[in-house]
Formats: C-alpha cells, structure tokens, sequence
C-alpha cells in the first residue's frame, strides 16, 4: 500500500508540472515566440547574458513540450557560436531524454501514451525487437523517430539505464554538431560551408518529414501493419 501511495503522489506531481508547462506554452506569449525562427531569435537574445542558461534550459523543456529542438539547436549555433553552440545543445537535449527514459521506466506506458503518438510507438515496439539497442543509434543518425520521443520509447524496453546513456551520448554528436555549424555558418552570410551544411539539413529534415514513408520501405513488419489499419 505504501509503494502504491508513493506512486499516486510521484504521478500526481508529476501531472501538475507537466500541466503547468503546457499551460504555459499554449495560454501565454511564449507559443507566439515559438512560432518562427526570427521570434525564437529575439525570445533568446532578449535574455541577454543568461541567453546560454536559457537555450540550454529550452533544449531540456523540447523534450517534454512541442518545443522545435533542432531549431534551437541551429540558433545555438547561430548566436554562440559553433563550439559553444553545440555544447549548449548536446547537454540540453542529452539531459532531457535520459530524464524522459527515467520517467517512462519510472510510470511506465501510461506516462508515455499521453506524450508519445501512438503509432510511434507501435514502431518502435516492431523495430526495438527486430535490431535492438541499435536502432536507438540508427535513429538519431537517421530521424526515422523524432529524438525528443527516443526516451521515453526506450524506457519501455529492457534497456539498461547506462546502455541507454552511452547511445544517447554517441548518437547525439552529429546531429547537434551539424544543426550547430549550420546556425554558425547561417550567421555569416552565404558560403560553399554554408551551401553543404544546407544540403544535409535537408536531407535530413526530408528524412523526418517522410519517416513513415521509410519505416514501411524498409521493414516487412510496420509495412504489414499498415496494411491491416
């Protein structure tokens, strides 16, 4: 009964910060902030010295909230430059996934169901059990599931805590060094640098955009399911 009691309080405490925060985002100017490049700019800049506390702050929150983590990432790069840019990055975003597999190992599916979309889950159960561990790595290389979601996807696995630490702490660097050096180079003005590192964010954002498209390409399970829906 005292397990149970705990379980209801740590639930309900939890509830209550995440309803705060959406509260927030959605009934306060900061979703206006939130809508455009230019806005998210001026939000951070308007911080002043604390900008860097603050993007690093936004890249923990993207995690939990409809926050756009890899737009914050690039204006990392954009107003602190590559190196200190990416840094800002890779520990907010790196922070925020292994608090959400805490979370989700913690309250289990429930906790998940209410911030994750269903069929992301459906695929990464279909995908978890035919590569494994792998398949966290292979999706921050190639985002065939959001990044702000892989951690509480995974705390439904058996992955070990420290496993999941290490893939995260691996599979982060090229995405964040990437987004980073294309908000520094976009700082610049136009570039051959700038004119690559492009080319890459697009790819990679079309890899996003048609992610479905390329789980049911690939994998004979998640294209029968499909099927069936």
């Amino acid at each position: 009964m005292k397990k149970k009691y705990h379980l209801y309080v740590n639930l309900s405490i939890f509830a209550l910060i995440v309803l705060l925060l959406a509260g927030s985002y959605y009934f306060s100017p900061l979703k206006d902030f939130f809508s455009s490049p230019e806005k998210i700019k001026s939000f951070f800049l308007s911080f002043g010295r604390f900008t860097p506390v603050a993007l690093f702050l936004s890249m923990i929150l993207s995690v939990p909230l409809p926050l756009p983590s890899s737009v914050i990432n690039a204006l990392s790069g954009f107003i602190m430059g590559p190196l200190l840019g990416m840094i800002i990055a890779y520990a907010g975003l790196n922070i925020g996934l292994l608090v959400s597999f805490w979370l989700a190992r913690r309250f289990g599916r429930r906790i998940v169901e209410k911030l994750a979309d269903k069929k992301e889950q459906k695929h990464f159960g279909i995908m978890f059990k035919k590569y494994g561990s792998s398949l966290i790595l292979i999706s921050f290389m190639v985002p065939i599931f959001p990044a702000d979601i892989i951690g509480l996807l995974a705390g439904l696995t058996k992955i070990k805590f420290r496993h999941f630490a290490l893939l995260v702490a691996v599979g982060l660097i090229p995405r964040t060094i990437l987004l980073s050096l294309f908000g520094s180079e976009l700082a610049k003005g136009f570039s051959l640098e700038l004119a690559l590192i492009s080319l890459l964010v697009l790819v990679f954002g079309l890899a996003a955009v048609f992610r479905h498209r390329i789980k049911i390409f690939f994998v004979k399970e998640i294209r029968e399911l499909e099927k069936e829906i």
